[in-house]
């Protein structure tokens, strides 16, 4: 807001939206004095994230015990602005879902329940989820916390913040090649790149078990494209590799769990692409669209009509490739879907290279499905790619139910201040520009 705070009302009688202008003011300047140790550099963005919602706490003076939370300023969406843009009155022993359900009265009080959707959750500024059974002052906003993120639809998203932002990750994602950093590559679609992300050894080992087994490549028809070739789409072939029991496979998937911040047992396993001369992807999305696949009674089933999705894409090149094999997103930006679905000149394009990964998210936080996340192979023009792709579901699968992956799923999930503490002083480093990669 240019000149002043300008307090969302919705809502609102006259009265509490006088005393809310009033009160953000005074106080919900993002560089006031109530907010000034509240690490939004790191997560508000220069767009509107859906869903994405960030609360600082404001604390007030007391004779007990120094302070007391009084009020929690949200801004909603994520959305880098002066002031934030709602508050609410809340007090330390309200549990977190009932902070929760005063956070979303407020920022959406015409939010309407999707049919067996996810329910919203509240993660730390690391993405780490918090128990909703447990009190806001013990466990949401203990002294050592004045942030936290409310997520609509009930998963972990990075927030972009901007194009080149850094963000180290080396504090929970430990491998052995180097300093681990994600970079933001785009904020439309929102696509984020980790190099040496994948260790050689896994390269490797995903290459010796998958490469004698690829066959040609098969896609899920929509409802207008029964009858058609898969060539017309895709000419590539995969496998899907299990990852249980192999110690150097698991420790792939426990890296990528911590680095989506999504329990393990979301995801399906691993399908292993091999793109040789010639060899491409035409412009796809890989979620599951609802109004694509209403004669496909699975398909409608397994997504829950849709709610239940593909949330982001992990895809990864085990493979430098010497000309083509670009990843392209056409509607980079928001540029309306491309008329050639396989013209690789138009939006952003990302070449592979070998133990990189790119992260593209294909809901938004709320829960809708991304159209921006159109996305494609281009040709091989000489040698040979190979990647894979990891997705990850807003909601548990079937495909990693072994207790190696169920274990790693609990430690996730679990809440422990200890680790808690480390996390927040990475995010308040980061936020003070005290960490490599990042300059607020």
């Amino acid at each position: 807001a240019c000149g002043g705070a300008a307090a969302a009302t919705a809502g609102l009688s006259p009265e509490e939206a006088a005393e809310e202008q009033a009160w953000l003011e005074a106080h919900g300047r993002r560089d006031g004095p109530e907010l000034s140790g509240c690490p939004v550099s790191v997560l508000l963005s220069e767009i509107k994230v859906r869903g994405f919602h960030v609360v600082c706490a404001v604390r007030g003076p007391t004779s007990a015990d120094g302070d007391t939370l009084e009020r929690l300023c949200i801004f909603a969406d994520g959305l880098d602005a002066e002031f934030c843009s709602h508050s609410v009155k809340i007090t330390g022993n309200a549990t977190l879902r009932e902070t929760v359900h005063s956070v979303l009265a407020r920022v959406q009080p015409r939010r309407r329940t999707r049919p067996r959707a996810p329910e919203p959750a509240l993660f730390s500024a690391s993405g780490r989820r918090l128990p909703l059974d447990r009190v806001l002052e013990d466990v949401g906003m203990p002294s050592y916390r004045q942030v936290l993120v409310l997520v609509e639809g009930g998963a972990w998203h990075w927030p972009p913040v901007k194009v080149g932002f850094e963000r180290p990750l080396y504090s929970f994602i430990h491998g052995g090649s180097g300093e681990i950093k994600m970079r933001t590559l785009s904020l439309k679609p929102r696509i984020f790149e980790v190099k040496s992300f994948i260790e050689e050894r896994e390269c490797d080992r995903m290459l010796e078990k998958a490469g004698p087994h690829v066959q040609k490549s098969g896609v899920v028809l929509k409802d207008a494209d029964h009858g058609k070739a898969v060539d017309d789409w895709r000419t590539s072939e995969n496998y899907f590799l299990p990852s249980t029991g192999d110690s150097i496979l698991e420790a792939l998937d426990e890296r990528v769990q911590n680095l989506t911040r999504i329990p393990i047992v979301n995801s399906e396993y691993a399908q292993i692409l091999k793109y040789s001369y010639r060899g491409r992807y035409t412009a796809h999305t890989d979620y599951f669209d609802p109004k694509d696949y209403k004669k496909d009674k699975r398909t409608m089933e397994m997504t829950a009509n849709g709610v239940h999705n593909r949330l982001l894409t992990v895809f990864m090149y085990m493979s430098d490739v010497e000309k083509g094999g670009e990843t392209y997103f056409p509607s980079h930006g928001g540029r309306p879907a491309p008329h050639d679905y396989e013209d690789c000149s138009i939006g952003l394009s990302v070449r592979p290279e070998r133990q990189k990964v790119i992260i593209f998210y294909n809901m938004h936080p709320n829960g809708d499905l991304d159209p921006d996340s159109l996305h494609g192979g281009c040709r091989v023009l000489n040698g040979t790619k190979w990647s894979a792709n990891f997705w990850v579901w807003n909601v548990k699968q079937n495909y990693k139910s072994s207790s190696t992956a169920s274990s790693m799923a609990a430690a996730l999930e679990k809440w422990e201040e200890h680790r808690d503490r480390l996390e927040e002083e990475v995010v308040s480093e980061l936020a003070a520009g005290r960490l490599s990669g990042y300059t607020p």
